[in-house]
């Protein structure tokens, strides 16, 4: 019946949730609404919920994406009204759309990811990475100390009054967080960086057109 999707917006009062309770609440909602949207199988089914990239409990957004799989036709208008009733307090419908058949999965069209950060920078800092052509940087990962460029990934970063705009685009081979930025480039403590507020201003997806021309270069590369 296919995929509805939509965006969302997070405030502080939803930012307390981890991811898990973030997709519970959604679940919750879908319940309560009585909306058409697919289950799993098994002896405890779920809806067939979609999720963007997480964010880190303590941020707050104004752009989180989900698709919604259907199993029965309705609306987008409909499917928007049921879903904005039921949702809590600081979770916000922005739109709702369904998506044409054969649309990439969400995460596969997941492009950029853009932040505001709030706090003192300092924008030689800044400066000193936009005008590199390389920036090595390490990260622990479960355990395990990785190396990076981290210029491959951050193509935007701005340092202005009161905070700084970062823009970090996905990379198959992983993708730093906004905190690996703050350590690596202004030299703050891990612990520092993720008691700065933050907000996810934007998620960038690919088009249509390009998501399509990319899974036919991967069909072709595999046969």
């Amino acid at each position: 019946m296919g995929t509805m999707r939509v965006k969302l917006a997070r405030d502080a009062r939803a930012g307390a949730l981890s991811h898990q309770e973030y997709i519970e609440a959604l679940q919750e909602a879908v319940m309560r609404s009585e909306l058409p949207v697919a289950r799993s199988g098994g002896s405890a089914p779920r809806f067939r919920i979609t999720s963007g990239p997480p964010l880190r409990p303590g941020q707050t957004s104004r752009c989180e994406y989900v698709d919604f799989e259907m199993c029965r036709p309705l609306s987008g208008a409909e499917f928007g009204r049921r879903l904005a009733e039921t949702l809590p307090a600081g979770i916000e419908l922005v739109w709702q759309k369904r998506l044409p058949a054969g649309a990439l999965h969400l995460m596969a069209c997941v492009e950029s990811l853009s932040y505001e950060i709030g706090g003192q920078f300092d924008p030689q800092r800044a400066a000193l990475f936009n005008a590199a052509e390389h920036w090595p940087a390490t990260r622990k990962r479960t355990k395990k100390e990785q190396t990076f460029d981290l210029k491959r990934s951050v193509t935007r970063l701005d340092v202005h009054p009161g905070g700084l705009s970062m823009r970090i685009t996905v990379l198959a081979e992983g993708t730093p967080k906004p905190e690996d930025v703050l350590v690596s480039v202004f030299g703050m403590e891990p612990e520092e960086a993720q008691h700065l507020p933050m907000e996810r201003t934007a998620i960038t997806l690919k088009s249509s057109s390009m998501a399509n021309y990319q899974r036919r270069l991967s069909r072709n590369d595999a046969g």
